[in-house]
């Protein structure tokens, strides 16, 4: 077989191997990247799921502390210690409220928290509104 021919199968070889080579470069780089991407939005699923069950506790809470108030006042409690106790729970619900969603900021791994849309209780209700 002449030189020239077994130079240009040979190029040919070379190019089929590079354009196989560079196919699965790019595979396995799109299919990370839409991996990752798909993880990424079941991890937001998972914590909009959380923040639903957050504001169903919290609105039994609510109600709890709702009808703990009616009762201190049909037991005759005084005003201002009443309206004392009412201040305290009011005040312990609202850390309560920041403190659940700390918690979750906090259980959230590193590669994750630049990509989560809250910061605290009203950004997680605003978000569970839209």
């Amino acid at each position: 077989m002449p030189f020239f021919l077994e130079s240009k199968m040979e190029n040919e070889m070379l190019t089929y191997f590079c354009w196989f080579l560079g196919g699965a470069v790019s595979y396995k780089t799109l299919a990370y990247a839409f991996n990752l991407g798909t993880a990424i939005n079941i991890y937001n699923k998972t914590l909009n799921g959380c923040i639903v069950m957050l504001n169903r506790i919290d609105e039994q809470r609510l109600i709890s502390l709702s009808q703990k108030h009616i009762k201190l006042k049909q037991d005759g409690v005084e005003e201002e210690e009443f309206e004392k106790e009412k201040k305290n729970d009011i005040e312990n619900h609202h850390l309560w409220r920041e403190m659940m969603i700390t918690i979750i900021l906090i259980s959230c791994p590193k590669s994750i928290k630049s990509s989560i849309r809250f910061k605290d209780w009203n950004s997680a209700m605003k978000l569970l509104n839209k």
